[in-house]
């Protein structure tokens, strides 16, 4: 059943589930005092000014597909761990400490009990904290951290990224299920041991399971919100959240607003920002970007790599320019189950016919490192720079040759015969990478004929999951990948997996599952990262589901002004960053 059909058909035993199982509320009987202001006046709010490349999808935690949408759940639900920025560390976040039993297998997270929940009122323009029946303040409890799990679990919710939860007992029993009871819900291995302690049971030992908790599909989350709200209680004035910053406006495909939480506590640590406002303006093109940036309407930016020589070489962009790596991999992959596509010789040969240093020196300044396999140096397991991997993706010379070689071996001598449509999300960036791997393999296949078209961006990630019709599935598309932990079962299990993962190449189970599935649970760190040596060997020389591009660099432009934080993992938390105000009125003019 497609993630579409599910939420049609179980809407109305959700609503009735999700009144049976909602927590029971933990309220204060008095109000809790508002956290360290910032040092402006009210009527002039510390105001930070940031791009999102497109609308998101959804800012649901349990339904947040990409990063552009965890993006704004990062700065409005804690979770339980986070990362340090400078490290990846987990750190104390809702959680203030945990444990392990003996076994591996039961972890115990103990919360703080000072988080309140709070909304915005359009009318008032202020945030105000949520109140029971009884007007006692609804402080963010164990209950709530169960019914967040359950709830993205639960698949009448429809959360595509409910497998990442998979390690928590029973959790793909539950995913899976056709019918849905309040037994069921109540088999999965989370529980409330009391108001303020939360208690996993896991499938398997898995050292890497404080990382998971820490992600958006496991928040915390007002279960009388989403009853009342239904699919619109994610709306500005709406949104019941916990985390520093709370949803103010939303004008879809052009603005989204945050605003500071001032009953948030964590605003009162010695690292916490003075930010009072986050606006973001939803724009396509770091062209577009660029040019608001030099004229001071955004705080920051990505550099275009067309425009990088120059921003470079600028007295003032030069000084505020930063190279920075990133867990990241640019990838493409293959719809395996349409034809000819369905022959992993076609797809080595697509794979081995692409000049990836060419793409990085020319397109992208020399800044990323050509990739030979998934993921990058950094996270556990990784084979990144293995010559016996992939070794044909790092010299062109040899790839070519043998692209040539295994296309013809696969029947398609000089690609005769080969009709492909190569599909991307329509940026700058991504149009530029795609148009010269169009052209090398045209050059490379001769008789072949590739196509190339954009879709927006939701509709492109739509078209993509294994749930949706294989006729609307692309043949060959581009595809990133940002570690949420620096751990490789975030990689080729959670991404690549035929049955528990994203399964964008719709994938038939192989050898493949079972070497992830072993080092998922293998305790032996010299073991399990042999496991995950010999699944990148099998994804890149014998199954090709995807092809690796580039590990990602990235080059951003920060005001002087801003003072940040920077992460290797795919989110950032800005409640850490800070604006000196006068300087950047100053700036302004004003």
């Amino acid at each position: 059943m497609s993630i579409q059909t599910r939420l049609v058909s179980g809407l109305i035993a959700l609503l009735l589930l999700a009144a049976c199982v909602a927590p029971p509320p933990v309220a204060v009987n008095q109000t809790l005092e508002t956290s360290a202001a910032s040092s402006t006046p009210a009527s002039e709010p510390v105001t930070l000014n940031m791009r999102l490349f497109s609308d998101p999808p959804s800012i649901d935690p349990a339904l947040a597909p990409d990063q552009i949408s965890t993006t704004i759940v990062e700065q409005t639900f804690m979770g339980l761990t986070s990362y340090a920025d400078d490290a990846l560390a987990v750190v104390p976040e809702l959680a203030t400490d945990w444990s392990v039993s003996e076994d591996g297998r039961t972890w115990t997270f103990h919360l703080r009990d000072d988080i309140p929940w709070v909304r915005w009122d359009p009318e008032s323009g202020e945030v105000f904290q949520e109140v029971d029946e009884s007007g006692n303040v609804r402080i963010v409890n164990a209950h709530d951290v169960v019914y967040g799990v359950q709830r993205t679990l639960n698949p009448t919710t429809g959360s595509g990224y409910a497998y990442v939860l998979y390690s928590i007992a029973n959790a793909a029993a539950v995913n899976t299920a056709e019918e849905v009871t309040l037994e069921l819900l109540d088999s999965l291995g989370v529980r409330a041991v009391d108001d303020f302690t939360v208690e996993f049971t896991l499938e398997n030992p898995a050292a890497y399971f404080p990382g998971i908790a820490g992600l958006w599909v496991a928040r915390p989350m007002p279960s009388w919100a989403i009853e009342e709200g239904g699919e619109q209680w994610t709306d500005p004035g709406s949104l019941v959240s916990n985390g520093p910053f709370t949803l103010a406006e939303w004008l879809h495909e052009d603005s989204l607003t945050l605003v500071r939480n001032p009953y948030w506590p964590l605003w009162n640590e010695p690292e916490s920002g003075n930010i009072d406002r986050i606006e973001f303006v939803i724009i396509p093109e770091q062209s577009t970007a660029l040019a608001l940036y030099e004229t001071n309407e955004l705080d920051t930016t990505p550099v275009p790599a067309p425009d990088f020589e120059r921003v470079k070489g600028d007295d003032t962009l030069g000084n505020e320019l930063q190279v920075l790596p990133e867990l990241s991999t640019t990838y493409i992959g293959f719809t395996q189950s349409k034809p000819p596509l369905d022959n992993p010789l076609v797809r080595k040969a697509l794979a081995a016919a692409i000049d990836r240093q060419a793409i990085v020196d020319s397109l992208e300044n020399g800044l990323p490192i050509v990739a030979n396999a998934f993921a990058p140096k950094g996270v556990f397991g990784n084979a990144a720079g293995d010559p016996a991997i992939g070794g044909w993706m790092l010299g062109y010379d040899k790839g070519r040759e043998l692209a040539k070689e295994w296309m013809a071996e696969a029947g398609y001598p000089e690609g005769e015969g080969i009709n492909l449509t190569i599909m991307h999300w329509g940026s700058e960036s991504s149009d530029r990478w795609m148009q010269a791997i169009q052209s090398m393999w045209a050059d490379v296949f001769p008789k072949a004929n590739f196509g190339l078209e954009t879709m927006e961006f939701g509709a492109f990630l739509n078209s993509l999951y294994p749930n949706s019709p294989v006729e609307q599935a692309p043949d060959v598309w581009l595809m990133g990948w940002a570690a949420d932990y620096p751990d490789q079962n975030n990689w080729l299990h959670e991404v690549l997996h035929a049955e528990e993962g994203l399964n964008f190449s719709r994938a038939e189970p192989t050898e493949f599952e079972q070497l992830t599935k072993e080092a998922q649970v293998e305790t032996d760190p010299k073991r399990r990262e042999d496991l995950y040596r010999e699944a990148e060997r099998m994804l890149i020389e014998d199954e090709v589901r995807i092809s690796p591009l580039f590990y990602t660099a990235y080059a951003r432009l920060d005001k002087p002004w801003l003072t940040r934080t920077n992460s290797l993992l795919a989110t950032v938390q800005m409640d850490r960053w800070s604006v000196d105000w006068e300087a950047k009125q100053a700036a302004l003019g004003q």
